[in-house]
């Protein structure tokens, strides 16, 4: 989880606090997801990795790569909108 933290914290473009806020809010909805899920997510998009990529380092085929990442998309869209409904925002 400290890696997670790290890589988001290296991946904001900026100080603005409405950026860090959502950092927040993506960072704790990724702990959330299962731990290979997590790390689809970080190799995809904050390492900018493909799916091709992905599968070798996890020794998976690249459809279950892309399985794996449609899958945590969507858990992390319920987590970040049932955050919002609690915040009432």
């Amino acid at each position: 989880s400290d890696n997670v933290t790290a890589q988001l914290a290296a991946s904001a473009s900026g100080p603005n606090i409405e950026d860090r806020l959502n950092l927040e809010k993506i960072k704790g909805a990724l702990g959330q997801l299962t731990e290979e899920q997590s790390n689809v997510i970080i190799f995809r998009f904050i390492n900018d990795l493909t799916p091709m990529e992905i599968a070798l380092i996890l020794n998976k085929s690249e459809g279950a790569i892309r399985l794996i990442q449609h899958r945590a998309i969507i858990h992390l869209k319920q987590i970040l909108n049932q955050q919002e409904n609690k915040n009432g925002s």
